[in-house]
């Protein structure tokens, strides 16, 4: 993250809501530790109990992160917000927030964090990532 030009990003993300997403983020990293970027994702949400079919989830977001420092394993905090959708005949919309903590390791990148979304309430969130 200490070097200037594009930088992007694949992650499998879950949260405590029975949430699974697969997103991608693309941005500048400012070489100064900042990144700044979009991104979109794809997504499912189940039910409590598992009794129902899955709702299926898009999400658009603008995505920020600053490394702390240069070391081989570098700390990182990081702040995603936007909206998801839910893929269906009427589709609901809601906004979210998520600040989260992590660590990447070479071009591995593993975060947690806590998710407000609006109808949906707060959440833990984890995520696995691969840098580019």
């Amino acid at each position: 993250m200490f070097r200037t030009g594009y930088r992007a990003d694949i992650q499998l993300e879950a949260n405590t809501y029975k949430q699974s997403f697969i997103s991608t983020s693309h941005g500048y990293s400012f070489g100064s530790g900042l990144y700044i970027g979009g991104g979109a994702a794809f997504g499912v949400e189940y039910q409590p109990g598992f009794e129902s079919e899955p709702a299926y989830l898009s999400s658009l977001f603008i995505d920020g992160k600053y490394t702390l420092t240069q070391w081989r394993v570098v700390p990182f905090v990081a702040l995603r917000t936007g909206s998801i959708i839910t893929i269906e005949e009427n589709p609901a919309g809601r906004f979210f927030v998520n600040p989260a903590v992590g660590v990447d390791w070479g071009r591995i990148s593993i975060k947690v964090g806590y998710e407000f979304q609006t109808s949906a309430g707060s959440m833990a969130t984890f995520g696995l990532g691969f840098n580019f």
